[in-house]
């Protein structure tokens, strides 16, 4: 067995996907594609171009989406990360859209 290089681990599993499974893999990308509509999210007030993946949290079982950040390009410093609801179609403003900021630092510790 050789050991693990800088080009990771390769794993390939190769099966005949029935239409059904390639139905639910359709409506999961579907509805993936339409909830990342929903939710704008920023970085220090810029936008990223992300996409959620569904998750499940470990501990309580709860269901929800999970994006990933990119955080090589980072410099050290607080961090503002904020997800903001979409607000598609509403024009009268009569509803404020929910925001969940989010403070953090990035860089080593001091």
């Amino acid at each position: 067995m050789e050991p693990v290089g800088s080009a990771g681990v390769r794993l390939v599993r190769s099966y005949r996907a029935d239409s059904t499974e390639v139905e639910r893999v359709a409506r999961s990308r579907s509805a993936l594609a339409c909830a990342g509509g929903l939710w704008s999210v920023t970085l220090n007030g810029r936008r990223l171009e992300v996409e959620p993946v569904f998750a499940r949290h470990p501990e309580s079982g709860v269901r929800g989406l999970q994006y990933m950040v990119p955080t090589r390009e980072l410099d050290e410093g607080r961090r503002l990360l904020r997800i903001t609801e979409v607000q598609a179609g509403d024009t009268t403003g009569a509803r404020t859209p929910r925001e969940y900021p989010i403070c953090f630092w990035w860089g080593s510790e001091r």
